[in-house]
């Protein structure tokens, strides 16, 4: 079967080598999530779970904060051998993210399949990403009560255009 190919009314993706499929990513995360109380491993799995749907280096939750005008990252969750960035993104000044404030107004994702195709019109924002060494990005954005921000993942190998997956998984941070 070809990757999103649908049979009996199930989109099934391939999404390695192992036969590891949405389905079974998706019900390996629900089987953990289900009895877990602790709000701060429940996020924690699901951006684990964004990571293997992904196939991503990072998995991560940046919290924007409008009265400083600034993303803050409050979660992130990396591949083996990948170095956490969360330390080097807890003042993420949004002037030079403008394009991401209105997405996120709009509730429209953020994809970059390929960060040289924003070099010249975002050059801040590029600037940015390539000191976190980040090629690709998908985002998808999220509102809660108090807060809003996105949820995203850099370096996606699979699904790169897809945020269906993480559109699931932000659930699990906005219940939180």
């Amino acid at each position: 079967m070809m990757n999103g190919e649908r049979k009996e009314g199930i989109c099934r993706l391939n999404v390695d080598g192992n036969g590891c499929d949405y389905l079974r990513i998706l019900s390996d995360l629900e089987t953990k999530l289900r009895n877990n109380t602790n709000p701060k491993e429940k996020i924690e799995l699901a951006l684990q779970g964004a990571l293997m749907f992904y196939g991503a280096d990072r998995a991560y939750v940046i919290e924007v904060d409008d009265e400083l005008g600034i993303g803050v990252n409050t979660y992130e969750c990396c591949a083996p051998g990948i170095a956490p960035e969360i330390d080097n993104l807890q003042f993420m000044p949004f002037e030079m993210f403008p394009r991401w404030l209105c997405l996120l107004k709009s509730d429209t994702p953020i994809i970059i399949t390929d960060l040289e195709r924003i070099k010249s019109e975002f050059a801040e924002e590029y600037r940015y990403l390539e000191k976190q060494s980040v090629n690709s990005l998908l985002a998808v954005p999220f509102q809660k009560r108090l807060n809003a921000g996105f949820l995203g993942v850099d370096n996606p190998k699979r699904n790169v255009e897809d945020p269906g997956f993480l559109r699931l998984v932000i659930l699990c941070v906005v219940v939180e």
